[in-house]
């Protein structure tokens, strides 16, 4: 199991990734934990929830969606969760 803050805050942005159906709707969210604090490398998939307003992997493409304009000049490895994002959009 991935260590909930230490795990997920070094989580980079290029090991979020998503599978789609057929009708190109989102079906479950793959992260691929390069780093982890302990063990080896782990890779969770966390399916879609049928409330859209609850469901994290929905969220997490949202969220990747609407900053990808601030990650045009990050390196690659740069983690998924960007700090103080809110001084770059306002």
């Amino acid at each position: 199991m991935a260590r909930p803050r230490s795990d997920l805050g070094r989580l980079q942005n290029r090991d979020v990734l998503f599978e789609y159906d057929e009708d190109n709707k989102v079906k479950k969210m793959i992260l691929h934990f390069r780093q982890p604090k302990e063990a080896q490398v782990k890779t969770f998939q966390v399916q879609c929830l049928p409330n859209p307003d609850l469901c994290p992997t929905r969220t997490a493409l949202l969220f990747q969606q609407r900053s990808s304009a601030l990650r045009t000049n990050l390196a690659t490895d740069h983690t998924f969760f960007l700090a103080y994002i809110e001084d770059v959009i306002a």
